[in-house]
């Protein structure tokens, strides 16, 4: 874009063209304007972690719903959040996701790792915000941060019980391990779905 620029301007004034002369003016007017909008979107922009602490099975699709509150006058073109996820204080991913946000308050479905089991705390350390047409950026830090319960995957045990301490005459049993809310009862979470702390 901006050689664009420097080639029309040099063009203009080589030829003394008045009409590449405003298109040139026009240009940098254009520029000067992307430059500020990155500046006035992060004004307006507020983020708020998903709410309760989500739970996932491991190895399955999970995301959570992080929101986004634009009360500016135009939506945002491009975001990108800089996310970390951690298990007992150890940096395991750093995972970045790209977005829009239209006027007024967006859902951002965040996917979230779940290749391990335990509590994964996730947290949006940066976030980068660019013009209409991604020349220009403007980043802040950030402390958004929520929890994802992993629990382990679905699996069968094939135990065989003996019948008066014999060896013979066993009978197999499948007994299938299910991941359940952490009050127990019934597992009918979906991933990412909150439950109460």
């Amino acid at each position: 874009y901006f050689l664009l620029i420097l080639l029309t301007g040099y063009v203009a004034g080589m030829y003394a063209n008045p009409a590449l002369m405003v298109l040139t003016a026009a240009q940098l007017l254009l520029a000067a304007g992307m430059a500020a909008q990155p500046r006035y979107f992060l004004r307006h922009l507020t983020f708020s972690a998903p709410r309760g602490t989500a739970v996932a099975e491991q190895g399955e699709a999970c995301q959570v719903r992080l929101t986004v509150k634009n009360d500016g006058h135009m939506p945002v073109g491009r975001i990108r959040l800089e996310i970390l996820g951690e298990f007992q204080n150890l940096t395991v991913t750093r995972e970045k996701f790209t977005g829009a946000c239209a006027q007024g308050e967006t859902i951002l479905q965040i996917p979230v790792s779940t290749e391990h089991c335990g509590i994964l705390l996730s947290q949006v350390v940066r976030v980068t915000v660019y013009d209409y047409l991604s020349l220009f950026r403007k980043k802040k830090k950030m402390d958004l941060s929520w929890k994802t319960l992993i629990f382990p995957g679905e699996y069968s045990l094939n135990l065989r019980f003996s019948d008066g301490g014999g060896d013979e005459g066993g009978e197999a049993l499948e007994v299938q391990n299910r991941h359940c809310s952490a009050g127990g009862g019934d597992c009918q979470a979906a991933p990412g779905d909150p439950v109460p702390e």
